[in-house]
């Protein structure tokens, strides 16, 4: 009788054992388990807007005429840190002459941003003009995430400048014969002026830069001057190459200006190209002195090649 007590409480010592190594195993199994649990790390999230609205340009359109195409685009929920890149387009007989952005809605509503966007075109030519492609651009989180949207393409008709003044002067046309006696008269008496020398192109973009420093020095409109100084550069390469921004590549400037410049000359070029689309496009205001900085460098480039 004793015996059999005996081996009932050491049957229940092992129990015991056995459920006690049972439950410390789970808990330390559990433990380790927690603490080697890898942290995932999400990558950012990348919102794209929406097209809302767009407002085309007209059909046809004057030359010198400024050309607008209006964008409404909605961000479908709050976004932050997000900046507008240099669009993507392909464009016939036309140039961009700048982008304007106007928020309707404030951010951290429920519904989103709502921004309205004004591309400005200028015709180069009469004739037929196109906006084949346009993509809108956006850089979020720092450069981590990019977003875009693609705008419908759009045909113009660009047509001479109507002289609304014809009229008048076959009017004075008539004045100018029935006092032609009297014109001629007074044109002889004065003493003929001596002409100076004739200027070199050169000297005429270095006059136009130094009236659009005047404009930039007596306003706040950094972008009228930024499109200044582009025209300008456009015009001077046109000119020298024969080389058109709109419609080939710095490639194709190199291509060209490599027979008459070195590469050096060619790179300073390009950089001051690159530098003011950078400017126009960026959003930033840039300062009075900056401004004037970016001036001298496209004035001494200029300056420097002058035909003495």
């Amino acid at each position: 009788m004793s015996r059999s007590l005996i081996q009932r409480y050491l049957w229940v010592l092992l129990l015991c054992f056995a459920l006690t190594s049972t439950n410390i195993f789970a808990q330390e199994n559990k433990i380790h388990q927690t603490e080697e649990q890898p942290q995932v790390l999400l990558p950012p999230k990348i919102v794209s807007p929406e097209l809302a609205s767009i407002r085309r340009p007209a059909h046809k359109y004057q030359l010198n005429e400024v050309i607008e195409y209006q964008v409404q685009v909605k961000w479908p929920e709050p976004v932050s840190d997000v900046r507008m890149s240099s669009p993507q387009m392909t464009l016939e007989n036309l140039e961009l002459t700048g982008i304007g952005q106007e928020t309707v809605s404030k951010p951290g509503q429920d519904n989103g941003e709502e921004q309205i966007l004004t591309l400005g075109f200028k015709a180069q030519n009469p004739g037929p003009a196109k906006i084949n492609s346009l993509v809108l651009e956006w850089t979020q989180a720092g450069g981590a995430a990019t977003s875009s949207l693609k705008i419908p393409s759009v045909e113009i008709t660009i047509r001479k400048q109507t002289n609304y003044l014809f009229w008048i002067f076959i009017f004075g046309f008539f004045l100018v014969v029935f006092g032609a006696g009297f014109l001629f008269t007074r044109l002889k008496k004065k003493t003929p002026e001596v002409s100076g020398p004739a200027q070199t192109f050169e000297e005429t973009c270095l006059s136009q830069l130094i009236h659009a420093k005047n404009l930039v020095e007596t306003s706040s409109h950094n972008a009228n001057f930024l499109n200044d100084l582009t025209q300008i550069l456009d015009r001077y390469v046109q000119q020298k190459f024969g080389w058109n921004r709109s419609q080939e590549d710095y490639n194709a400037l190199q291509k060209k200006a490599e027979k008459i410049w070195d590469k050096k000359e060619i790179r300073e070029l390009k950089e001051l190209f690159e530098k003011i689309e950078y400017y126009r496009f960026s959003g930033s205001e840039l300062k009075p002195d900056e401004l004037i900085t970016l001036f001298e460098s496209v004035r001494s480039f200029i300056e420097r090649k002058k035909v003495i």
